[in-house]
């Protein structure tokens, strides 16, 4: 659960993912993202599946990042609306494509 060591580590290691895609390196985030995945006992909310879908989107994996977000959201379907609405910064580059748009609901 959120806190516990487990939950930290792989909170840790997905910041280190995004670390490694903003520094270019899309393969090894794309797989340190995927290591980190926690498990439904470590994640029950799924709160670790947003920052993940944000390092993909960085490393140019759409269809991954749209997919840990659904993961989130199906954990989490209040956030749909706002990401509907402003899909802020994070995931602007991911914001027109229909797969993003059926997953947060956006007309």
């Amino acid at each position: 659960s959120t806190g516990s060591p487990e939950y930290n580590e792989r909170q840790a290691q997905i910041f280190l993912a995004a670390m490694l895609a903003k520094a270019g390196l899309k393969d090894s985030a794309r797989a340190v993202a995927q290591r980190a995945r926690p498990s439904i006992d470590v994640d029950p909310t799924r709160d670790l599946a947003y920052p993940e879908a944000f390092v993909l989107a960085l490393a140019g994996d759409k269809a991954g990042a749209i997919a840990a977000l659904k993961t989130y959201l199906a954990a989490n379907p209040d956030k749909a609306e706002g990401l509907a609405n402003d899909p802020g910064w994070w995931f602007r580059d991911l914001a027109n494509d229909p797969d993003f748009k059926t997953a947060v609901g956006a007309r």
